[in-house]
């Protein structure tokens, strides 16, 4: 199995380019300690670690997910940035970039595709 790891997830509205260095553009909307399950299998990021995020219809958001170790990864993508990776009649997931370091690093990588799955609720009144 994996090792115990400390995951951070950050959000801002619209693109991420031009921020992937600049820490003062996001919001940090989650913090947890998990074990990694190792190469090739899930981990879950427990729910009630996040922060409730709201999108409105034709909204972009950019996320970040940063992790302390290599233990959990993200995958070159053979789908150009801004190009869909994965989607449904509600929400489109993007390729993006990755970082090499962790917390905002300078070593940006395109094309990346985020290697999880995204749980959101949707038709909730987010005022």
């Amino acid at each position: 199995a994996g090792s115990l790891v400390q995951v951070k997830a950050y959000t801002k509205m619209g693109d991420y380019k031009g921020f992937e260095t600049n820490p003062s553009a996001w919001k940090q909307i989650a913090t947890a300690q998990v074990l990694s399950k190792g190469p090739g299998k899930p981990t879950a990021i427990p729910e009630i670690s996040f922060e409730r995020t709201h999108m409105y219809p034709g909204q972009t958001r950019a996320f970040y997910v940063t992790i302390d170790s290599p233990d959990i990864r993200y995958e070159q993508s053979n789908t150009g940035v801004g190009q869909p990776v994965a989607y449904t009649k509600y929400l489109k997931v993007n390729a993006g970039a990755g970082l090499a370091e962790q917390s905002f690093g300078s070593s940006i990588y395109e094309p990346r595709t985020f290697n999880g799955r995204v749980n959101y609720i949707h038709g909730v009144d987010c005022s």
